[in-house]
């Protein structure tokens, strides 16, 4: 029996795809997994979401920020006490001097590749954790093949070391009780996303304002603005101020959330760069259509499930908008793709893929 620690500190619902991707992933294992023993590293807010009860499976609550400071001089020593067979890092955030053996999940470098607010300072210290953390670290997981190639090339890191494990989709399960906070008179379009200047939202908002009246569409974008972001935000903001049709209903619960997917009339995705892109298999999941900007990883997750567009191209936008609106078959055939394309990516195949690396890695 091997004693393996995961670094669960994003798993809270409001950190998004990377506490989607941790709670997931540490259900399925739980699923999979009765003989070894592990120990899941929780921030106080995440034990607060923590509902699993499976006996070999021990929450270990430790107030340590991730990015902080008390993360590269407190947690090692924590786990050196737990003396750990593996330790995997579910981010690149790990402590320098970490207790070997140890694997990261890289789930992007959208931070190496675009603008951020953070100070020099904090961006050379987040880029020298990443660095660390690919050649330190035993294995590197990605989410794509695209980050793959990504991770090798920009990380300078031999490619045999990376391996790409496709994640899942998931699907809530809508309860009678949950309100919708999506319109119900008007068609209208979903995006979701972080509001981050990466995401695509303000080219997306000003390309379908100019076509909104004319198909009588909707955009709803549900979310909370980005603290690290406020600019963006009072943009967003005072675009809906001038644009009735525009709904910003905030934060939804997971039940309000599928009910926004299954009465949307299409899911539009304009991010510029993605690792993985979950909520594109979301919207499929829920037999919803998708558009989305053919960047980054969107071709090789959707495939011909999607009908893209250039997000740096209003007229692209307007026309794969205007398309969607206007042909009911069109939509019918990319939900019928959806559905196809979705059987390639399961929660339970990428845990049972995590655990076979877990166990190559420890009998090493």
């Amino acid at each position: 029996m091997a004693h393996i620690v995961i670094d669960a500190r994003f798993y809270r619902q409001s950190t998004a795809g990377l506490g989607r991707y941790s709670r997931e992933l540490i259900d399925e294992l739980a699923k999979l997994d009765q003989l070894n023993r592990y120990t899941i590293l929780l921030t106080p807010a995440d034990r607060l979401e923590y509902q699993l009860t499976a006996k070999n499976f021990e929450p270990l609550v430790i107030d340590i920020p991730h990015y902080s400071l008390a993360e590269q001089l407190k947690l090692p020593a924590i786990i050196r006490k737990l003396r750990p067979d593996l330790v995997h890092y579910l981010n690149f955030n790990h402590p320098i001097f970490s207790p070997r053996p140890f694997m990261v999940t890289i789930h992007d470098l959208i931070m190496l590749h675009q603008p951020t607010q953070t100070s020099p300072l904090r961006r050379l210290a987040f880029l020298a954790n990443l660095q660390h953390a690919a050649w330190a670290s035993r294995l590197v997981i990605t989410p794509t093949k695209f980050v793959a190639k990504d991770v090798a090339q920009s990380l300078h890191l031999n490619p045999d070391k990376i391996k790409p494990i496709y994640e899942g989709a998931f699907t809530p399960q809508l309860s009678n009780s949950a309100e919708s906070k999506g319109p119900k008179t008007k068609p209208y379009l979903l995006a979701v996303a972080q509001w981050r200047p990466h995401k695509g939202l303000i080219e997306l908002i000003e390309a379908w304002s100019a076509v909104a009246d004319e198909l009588d569409l909707d955009l709803v974008l549900p979310g909370k603005p980005s603290a690290n972001f406020p600019e963006l935000a009072k943009q967003i903001k005072n675009l809906a101020q001038n644009q009735p049709r525009l709904r910003l209903p905030g934060f939804v619960s997971d039940e309000q959330l599928s009910q926004l997917y299954s009465e949307a009339l299409a899911f539009v995705f304009p991010s510029h760069a993605e690792g993985f892109g979950l909520p594109p298999l979301e919207a499929m999941a829920h037999h919803t259509p998708v558009l989305a900007n053919r960047a980054s990883t969107m071709p090789e997750l959707l495939g011909e499930a999607a009908l893209y567009f250039d997000t740096n191209q209003p007229t692209s936008i307007q026309q794969a908008v205007r398309q969607i609106a206007t042909d009911t078959q069109l939509r019918h055939e990319l939900v019928k793709r959806g559905d196809q394309q979705l059987a390639k990516y399961s929660w339970a195949k990428m845990a049972a893929e995590t655990l076979k690396l877990y166990q190559e890695i420890i009998k090493d």
